[in-house]
């Protein structure tokens, strides 16, 4: 199961760059050029664990900034419930239906 802390991805993150520099490192010792470098497999598989590792960073902070939004709405709603509306209809469902009332007439008018 993958981690989803922070901490834990922010040592993984070092651990692949340590990773591949003593990779480089023992590329280079054995005389190795750029083009044979960029080919390496295992620099590659590096480098893309690398990468995944970023980008659930990335996530993991953006999960981060909801949760702490979403925090700050309860406690405001905490703070200022909203007004509880009287039992029945509401104002505006009245309105709506002496609108509907007026259209039906008119319509009845026209007919005749």
């Amino acid at each position: 199961m993958p981690s989803k802390t922070r901490e834990v991805r922010e040592r993984q993150v070092s651990s692949f760059e340590t990773s591949i520099s003593n990779r480089l490192a023992l590329l280079k010792e054995k005389g190795a050029d750029s083009a044979q470098i960029k080919k390496d497999p295992k620099i590659k598989h590096l480098r893309a664990r690398l990468a995944r590792t970023k980008k659930s960073l990335v996530a993991i902070s953006k999960l981060e900034q909801q949760k702490e939004a979403l925090a700050l709405r309860k406690k405001e709603k905490a703070e200022n419930p909203p007004e509880k509306q009287k039992k029945g209809k509401s104002a505006s469902a009245k309105e709506g239906k002496a609108a509907k009332a007026q259209k039906d007439s008119k319509k009845s008018k026209k007919k005749q």
